[in-house]
């Protein structure tokens, strides 16, 4: 590259393939943009993947058995303990937290968890039992 024709062609050849990676990728972007109704969209709203139309879930935490409009098995998509975990994670943990919190920031005797603590608790992790 010593002279300067080899390294003007140099530029050249860069900025061609720089032009055509991001055109590529701009491409690629607004494919995906436009592919509004994938496999993952429906699901968002608890709708099913094949149909978009039936439910996912019977209850709040409970998968139903089959799509009532198509009728798409669920069972190979069995959550197991899932419901559960995010129960523990997203109710009880911060639960538990705030009664050590409030144990140490205010050294409260015991019953002041039963009137602050545990109403919290039970109201977050009970659920009613009537609809």
């Amino acid at each position: 590259m010593n002279s300067d024709g080899t390294l003007d062609a140099f530029k050249l050849t860069m900025q061609a393939s720089m032009e055509h990676t991001i055109t590529h990728c701009m491409q690629a972007l607004l494919a995906i943009a436009s592919r509004r109704n994938t496999r993952c969209h429906p699901n968002r709203s608890g709708r099913c993947p094949r149909c978009g139309q039936g439910h996912l879930f019977s209850d709040l935490l409970k998968l139903r058995f089959h799509c009532e409009v198509c009728g798409l098995d669920y069972s190979h998509a069995d959550p197991a303990d899932g419901p559960a975990f995010f129960v523990i994670g997203f109710v009880c943990i911060p639960t538990v937290i705030l009664a050590l919190w409030i144990e140490a920031r205010f050294g409260r005797p015991y019953w002041a968890h039963l009137v602050t603590t545990l109403p919290l608790l039970l109201l977050t992790c009970i659920r009613p039992c009537g609809r």
